[in-house]
């Protein structure tokens, strides 16, 4: 049996042919191939979103990590500024010394009974002084430069007398400091 076709349908007849025989191949070969290419492809978009975010988790975690540090420095250096117990007699010397120094006379420094608060102890000093402003000044200046941590509260800057040349007043405050609690293994 053969086909007879017309002589005039031949040259359209050989391209569907040969469309009919590439689109059979595609369908064997072809298609399978381009289904694990789309898979693949899915895949990679999937894998590149976590590799994204575990970047992001590494960046947030090496910040995180300088953080820790920096603020485990800023705890030491805060410690190391927080004098013990035995350091304390030392502190109420250097905070008459410096009222001295600045040429104010020493009326009274009392200790107040201490008061825990946390992780630390405040311990109170009422002061009170005689001398100039600017003295008293000086004074607050000399106490910020001792490396320690003081508080100075309750300032009152009263009875100012005429003296010579120069207003002179009598400074009370309260001068708090802090230090570490004692052990609880009963040193002390």
């Amino acid at each position: 049996m053969r086909l007879r076709v017309a002589a005039h349908h031949r040259p359209v007849l050989v391209p569907a042919v040969v469309l009919l025989v590439l689109v059979i191949d595609w369908m064997s070969v072809g298609a399978p191939g381009c289904g694990a290419l789309g898979e693949s492809r899915a895949r990679l978009a999937a894998l590149r979103i976590e590799v994204d975010a575990a970047r992001r988790e590494v960046a947030t975690r090496a910040d995180t990590k300088r953080a820790v540090r920096n603020a485990a420095r800023a705890l030491r250096r805060a410690a190391a500024r927080l004098p013990d117990q035995r350091e304390l007699a030392g502190l109420l010397a250097s905070v008459a010394d410096g009222a001295r120094d600045a040429r104010l006379e020493l009326i009274r420094l009392r200790p107040r009974p201490e008061r825990a608060a946390g992780d630390h102890v405040e311990v109170p000093v009422e002061l009170e002084m005689r001398g100039t402003y600017l003295a008293a000044l000086e004074f607050l200046r000399r106490l910020d430069a001792l490396g320690r941590l003081v508080r100075v509260g309750d300032l009152a800057l009263e009875r100012p007398e005429h003296v010579t040349d120069q207003v002179v007043v009598q400074i009370r405050c309260v001068a708090v400091t802090y230090r570490l609690p004692a052990a609880a293994g009963g040193q002390g």
